[in-house]
C-alpha cells in the first residue's frame, strides 16, 4: 500500500451557486484556468531560487519573475485566447485601469 505523508498541488474552485448558463460557467472560468495551470506545471528558475533562500522575506523586484510574467501574459493574448475563441468559450477580461490615491499623489496603472 502507498502512503503519501506531504500531498503537494494547487486548487482552483469556482463556486457555482449563481451561474445558470455554460457562458456564465466560461466567463468565470476562463481565462483564469490558464493561469491556474500553468502555475501548476511551470517550475521557474526564479522560484527555485527564490526557495533556497533561508531569510523568508518576500520577492520583490525580481526581473526575472516580472519577465516570466510578460511572458506568460504575451503567450495568453497572442495564442491561447486565440483557441479559446475557436473553441466557442465565452471567456471574459477585465477592461484595463487606474486607480488614483488622494492622499498621495500617485496614479497606478493595473492590467488585471
Amino acid at each position: 500500500m502507498l502512503v503519501c505523508l506531504w500531498m503537494v498541488g494547487i486548487e482552483a474552485a469556482l463556486w457555482s451557486e449563481l451561474l445558470r448558463t455554460p457562458g456564465q460557467v466560461d466567463s468565470q472560468l476562463w481565462p483564469r484556468m490558464l493561469a491556474v495551470s500553468e502555475r501548476s506545471w511551470h517550475k521557474a528558475a526564479w522560484e527555485q531560487a527564490l526557495e533556497m533562500r533561508s531569510s523568508g522575506e518576500p520577492l520583490r523586484d525580481n526581473r526575472d519573475a516580472k519577465q516570466d510574467l510578460a511572458l506568460f501574459m504575451m503567450l495568453v493574448g497572442s495564442k491561447e485566447l486565440r483557441r479559446l475563441e475557436a473553441a466557442g468559450v465565452e471567456y471574459y477580461l477585465p477592461r484595463p485601469g487606474a486607480r488614483c490615491v488622494l492622499t498621495c499623489p500617485v496614479v497606478s496603472a493595473f492590467t488585471w
